[in-house]
């Protein structure tokens, strides 16, 4: 029996695209084979999958039966697989590590944990796992809840999105003859072996994308909505700091990035990003709250740098690791014109956070003759910085340099290829590393400094450098010696360190060919 009409069975209903199932959701207790229990609401049954909702409606996943014991279903147990203990292969399969809305057993409750939905106004499910499609067709989709119309307008902000695990890889892509699609959805699941990839899209609800699911735009990827919402990626961490990027193996840098421009547009609440949350290009912070969650690493790449325009916000949580990937760019790594903080009131660092920033080109080194006042971390007159730490001698926010050896990409530089090709000896002996401008309100209390130019730290005044506390300054940087390091900035004069490096006092020259 075809999954499409097992569903259809099970839900007495022919679901096609004029014509839906009802999305009536039932509380469930399942017990997977190795015993352990998922409660949650349940929404349908397929013939391979059962299709379930977290407790909280936070976020929906799908079981396959042959790792399910029992579940209950108006009340009744009904048995599905003998349990037995899972070999390696289908805990591989099962890849079960609890429900990602769940609020940890101690500490401060992250919001998207107790923010509270209703059932979505449909649920969309692919029909065929395993089997690549376009998502502009409505015929592809198991659909639950309102009709989709014959022509959609690729749904909307109360949609939700499931595409179940398979063991063959699947594509659903827009396909919309060459057309952009724009998505919208509230809560989209994207399960090991799917991947969902068009344009762009606005996420209102919450995301997950499992270790090895993918959910790529070729342009914007936007978190949008009121809500307190989360995305999550189950991909391993994929930078160890002070190890260089091209030391990993090559399995273990990021797999797939979420999209070119990763935006975080939310009209109140927050987003928290939890994994590794990569960007072809850039992260805006336009509008509301990101908060970079526990281990997260958010990492962006060449182009142009992060930006937290004014009146938005960014924290940074406990071992959470922001910045840029690639060795250099021409403009600012990170511009803060709004509030960027590690930590956050109520969730203080207990561990250290980290900013990663591109060496900058202060004198045209490398040929490009404008951009020169880039800075690493700019926070400009209208932004702040602070430091929330429950213990700032141990607990800090570490700045430093992305230890990444990667490129250049003629397009991080902005200069023709075989331009860039004769100066390969400049950009090689170049010094790698950063600074920092602040004009803005910066109070610091708990900041280490790695990799640090000599007169790197650039400040509008020294009094408000004066009032900072326990800041240090790694074996990388230009000095130890704060009144060597932290100066009055001057725009157009580089730091210190870069005009007294020999790679800048005396360059290379500039190869013929």
């Amino acid at each position: 029996m075809s999954t499409r009409l097992a569903f259809a069975l099970a839900l007495l209903f022919v679901t096609t695209a004029s014509h839906a199932a009802d999305l009536a959701l039932k509380p469930t207790d399942l017990v997977l084979v190795d015993g352990r229990k998922v409660p949650g609401q349940l929404a349908g049954e397929l013939d391979r999958y059962l299709i379930v909702y977290s407790p909280g409606l936070r976020t929906v996943a799908s079981f396959r039966k042959d790792v399910v014991a029992s579940y209950t279903r108006g009340g009744k147990v009904v048995t599905v697989s003998a349990a037995h203990a899972l070999s390696a292969a289908e805990l591989a399969t099962l890849d079960w590590q609890g429900w990602p809305d769940s609020a940890p057993e101690k500490g401060t409750k992250p919001a998207y944990t107790t923010e509270t939905w209703d059932k979505p106004s449909r649920l969309l499910v692919w029909a065929k796992p395993g089997t690549s499609g376009k998502l502009s067709d409505a015929a592809n989709w198991l659909v639950l809840g309102a009709p989709l119309s014959d022509t959609p307008a690729y749904w909307d902000a109360d949609t939700d999105v499931l595409l179940p695990a398979a063991d063959t890889p699947y594509v659903v892509t827009g396909g919309n003859d060459g057309a952009r699609i724009t998505l919208a959805m509230r809560h989209v699941t994207v399960e090991n072996g799917a991947s969902l990839t068009t344009q762009d899209c606005g996420v209102h609800g919450n995301e997950w994308v499992r270790q090895r699911g993918k959910c790529e735009m070729r342009f914007g990827h936007r978190w949008e909505g009121s809500k307190h919402t989360f995305c999550r990626t189950d991909y391993p961490t994929v930078l160890t700091l002070g190890v260089t990027w091209n030391d990993l193996p090559e399995k273990d840098r990021i797999g797939s990035n979420l999209g070119q421009y990763l935006v975080v547009r939310k009209d109140a609440g927050s987003v928290e990003l939890l994994g590794v949350i990569g960007s072809n290009d850039k992260f805006y912070i336009e509008k509301g709250v990101a908060i970079a969650g526990p281990g997260s690493q958010c990492m962006s790449a060449n182009r142009n740098g992060d930006w937290v325009q004014r009146g938005a916000t960014l924290h940074l949580l406990d071992g959470a690791l922001w910045g840029k990937r690639v060795s250099f760019i021409v403009s600012d790594s990170f511009k803060v014109e709004g509030t960027l903080t590690a930590g956050m009131p109520g969730r203080p660092l207990t561990q250290n956070a980290t900013i990663i920033l591109s060496f900058k080109d202060y004198t045209g080194l490398m040929g490009r003759n404008d951009q020169k006042d880039a800075a690493g971390l700019r926070v400009t007159k209208d932004g702040t910085l602070r430091v929330y730490s429950a213990d700032p001698a141990k607990a800090r926010l570490v700045i430093r340099n992305s230890k990444c050896e990667r490129g250049p990409d003629p397009i991080e530089v902005n200069i023709p290829p075989w331009e860039l090709g004769k100066r390969m000896d400049r950009y090689r002996a170049a010094p790698r590393r950063v600074d920092v401008v602040f004009s803005g309100q910066v109070d610091l209390d708990g900041v280490l400094f790695e990799d640090v130019h000599k007169g790197g730290i650039r400040v509008a005044d020294l009094a408000s450098a004066a009032r900072w506390k326990h800041i240090s300054y790694g074996p990388n940087c230009g000095s130890k010696k704060p009144e060597e390091m932290i100066v009055v900035y001057q725009p157009g004069v580089p730091p210190v360190g870069w005009s007294e490096d020999p790679a800048v006092k005396n360059p290379a020259p500039i190869a013929e060919k």
